[in-house]
């Protein structure tokens, strides 16, 4: 396989969270990749009860609520229909579109994206 797998350390627990590119993606795990693009991961840890998630009728249903939080806070990801639909596969086209927010995104945060 030309791709290599993606790993993601959580600050906030020890799971080591890997994706493969053969399977399909959620919004979730994409919320916690753009987190973790963003260096974000360690100020989503204070945001697992926040606004952004907690109006979503399927909060419940969101186990990275700090990361789906930073997403959302960011313009990356939206809700649709009062849900934020985290085990929802990610189309190539879905995430096309989120990558594009995220080049918009660049220099509008306190970091380069992709900077050690």
């Amino acid at each position: 396989n030309k791709y290599q797998k993606i790993t993601i350390v959580r600050f906030n627990t020890t799971i080591l969270n890997t994706y493969e590119p053969s399977q399909q993606l959620t919004r979730e795990q994409l919320a916690v990749l753009l987190t973790a693009i963003v260096k974000y991961n360690k100020v989503s840890v204070y945001l697992n009860e926040d606004a952004a998630v907690s109006k979503f009728s399927d909060a419940a249903a969101i186990k990275n609520r700090g990361a789906v939080a930073v997403a959302v806070m960011l313009g990356l990801m939206q809700g649709e229909n009062g849900k934020f639909n985290p085990t929802q596969t990610v189309s190539k086209a879905q995430a096309a579109t989120v990558i594009m927010k995220l080049v918009e995104l660049q220099g509008k945060i306190d970091q380069k994206i992709g900077e050690q």
